[in-house]
């Protein structure tokens, strides 16, 4: 074998082991990184593959146009909320219910109701205004939800 010949085949060795040992630094490198993150990357193909129902609670008015606007001072009246859990189990909801006049201390219902998935049920509350020209805000609220509904009436 020559001299010229002896060295070629000497860097093709020499190349071709540099070459291996990339491969393998690339491979190892990228089996780390998988290994790393595979907890987070098998999560997020879990949730990418598999459909989450969206999960909600509805609170509202029932019959809205019928709310108590105008009232009698003296006179009760009834207002009913609307409340359907969505959320994919039990719950259990802290329904406060209030009647706020300005300087009157408010009026406050608290009452709970468990509902099962899909469930859902009307809640009826009482309005009466004491007074002539009394104006007051009626709110109702799921607080653990985050959800109130309001309504302002007038005697």
């Amino acid at each position: 074998m020559s001299l010229r010949s002896a060295a070629i085949h000497s860097w093709f060795i020499s190349h071709k082991f540099i070459r291996t040992m990339a491969f393998i630094l690339v491979v190892t490198t990228i089996l780390g990184v998988v290994y790393v993150y595979r907890a987070p990357l098998h999560r997020a193909y879990g949730l990418a593959t598999s459909h989450q129902p969206e999960t909600y609670t509805e609170l509202y008015f029932d019959n809205s146009p019928k709310l108590p606007m105008q009232v009698t001072a003296g006179k009760p009246y009834t207002y009913t909320v609307h409340i359907a859990n969505h959320e994919a189990k039990p719950m259990t909801y802290r329904v406060i219910a209030s009647v706020e006049v300005p300087n009157v201390a408010p009026v406050i219902t608290t009452v709970t109701i468990r509902l099962s998935s899909g469930q859902a049920t009307d809640k009826t509350f009482r309005l009466q205004l004491s007074q002539p020209h009394q104006s007051a805000t009626i709110k109702v609220g799921l607080p653990s939800q985050q959800q109130y509904v309001t309504f302002r009436s007038q005697s």
